[in-house]
């Protein structure tokens, strides 16, 4: 390992994070187990990918070859010293009884992983998408609604365990994906904990987050933790227009890497969106409903606050809960630093909220905020009662706002 270099092929811009993983690479000393952290659609699972494949490339000097029989069976799921982990939705018929009345996963569960992981094999920066054949629930009215929980059965973490202490069959290393950890129920997360505290030699693990706090410390503690910032928008405006190419026209582009957030997989799911005219809002009508709903905080109507969060709550679809937390998160932080005259690569000094109390010019108060914002969108990526966390966020910041204008007055 000491003479190859990584060749980067699927992380975009996070310049940093490349020179720590290809320094730790280059000169042997790689850790048994890495943290990756990032917001969402950053590069958090390309970047594992592209490490995974190196480790496993049997090709030159410059790894991954994408040529190699090794690299071949990545790209096709199919390598037995490659293991891929992820939340999905999983239905009735992906699982089944066992001989002693325990409930585990069917060969169309199995099936459905497989399958399920060489589409994110694919298209590392795009979440997993499913129709809703896929995720069909029904609510307490027995009516049907398009969300399934992603979960992660702890039977494929018992199957992952015993492939790991197995050790590798093809080469020399074996390699863990696990995506998304941080949704992992305690079950899971207690299966996998020997493991990851006793790998074999040769294994390699590369975990990732959106939400670092929500991960379990006996899991975190345990991993060497590595921060990915947001993607540039001109990296971002070039990825789109590889992928679209003369598909999309200028402005459509432009629109999805000014409400990106710093996310090229963001800005993929709104050129998606904006093409095919199903599925969630477009970052664009996101954006709008949060600045509308913050405007209602603003003005202190606590019965308009009310009907519109009654209006959101009844989406009934998490994914959409969790963009609307999403880019108010965005939107709170690039509104202080607008305030504070600060600036970064993916700040945007024209998409800012209403601040008729200067509240974003105090960091103790725009902090509480924060903090309420941050940890509404971990329970939701948790699966929590949609209303309740969202009741609770507004009883914040409208108690927030409210402290601050009777100090301004």
């Amino acid at each position: 390992m000491a003479e190859k270099s990584i060749s980067w092929k699927y992380l975009v811009a996070q310049d940093r994070v490349r020179e720590i993983l290809g320094e730790l690479f280059s000169s042997g000393t790689l850790g048994h187990a890495y943290m990756f952290c990032g917001e969402e659609g950053v590069g958090k699972f390309a970047a594992a990918l592209d490490m995974a494949m190196a480790l496993l490339c049997t090709g030159g000097a410059s790894v991954p070859c994408h040529e190699c029989a090794s690299c071949k069976k990545v790209l096709h799921n199919n390598h037995p010293d490659l293991h891929i982990v992820l939340p999905l939705p999983f239905r009735d018929e992906h699982r089944t009884i066992d001989g002693n009345g325990k409930e585990i996963l069917s060969q169309k569960g199995w099936e459905f992983i497989s399958a399920s992981v060489f589409r994110k094999i694919k298209v590392p920066y795009l979440p997993l998408s499913f129709g809703k054949e896929d995720g069909e629930e029904k609510d307490d009215s027995g009516k049907k609604i398009s969300f399934k929980i992603p979960t992660i059965p702890v039977d494929w973490i018992r199957k992952l365990n015993h492939e790991i202490v197995r050790g590798p069959i093809a080469g020399e290393r074996s390699v863990v994906i696990f995506h998304d950890i941080d949704i992992m129920k305690d079950s899971s997360a207690n299966a996998f904990l020997k493991t990851l505290e006793e790998p074999p030699a040769n294994t390699f693990m590369f975990l990732t987050t959106s939400m670092p706090a929500s991960v379990l410390p006996t899991i975190a503690s345990r991993c060497q933790t590595v921060r990915f910032g947001h993607v540039p928008p001109q990296q971002i405006k070039d990825e789109l227009v590889k992928a679209f190419g003369s598909a999309v026209n200028d402005q459509e582009i432009a629109d999805a890497v000014f409400y990106s957030m710093g996310s090229l997989g963001r800005a993929l799911i709104q050129m998606q969106t904006e093409q095919s005219a199903e599925g969630i809002k477009t970052l664009q009508e996101t954006a709008e409903d949060v600045k509308q709903f913050w405007n209602l905080c603003c003005s202190g109507d606590w019965l308009a606050v009310t009907h519109a969060l009654d209006s959101l709550v009844k989406e009934r679809n998490f994914a959409v809960h969790e963009q609307f937390l999403s880019y108010m998160l965005y939107l709170i932080r690039n509104t202080f630093l607008h305030k504070t005259g600060r600036s970064e690569n993916y700040f945007d000094p024209g998409n800012v909220l209403a601040d008729p109390s200067g509240i974003f010019s105090d960091p103790s108060r725009t902090s509480v905020i924060t903090k309420a914002c941050d940890e509404a969108l971990s329970s939701v990526r948790r699966y929590g009662n949609v209303g309740i966390i969202f009741v609770n966020l507004i009883m914040t910041v409208m108690e927030t706002l409210n402290v601050e204008k009777q100090q301004a007055g």
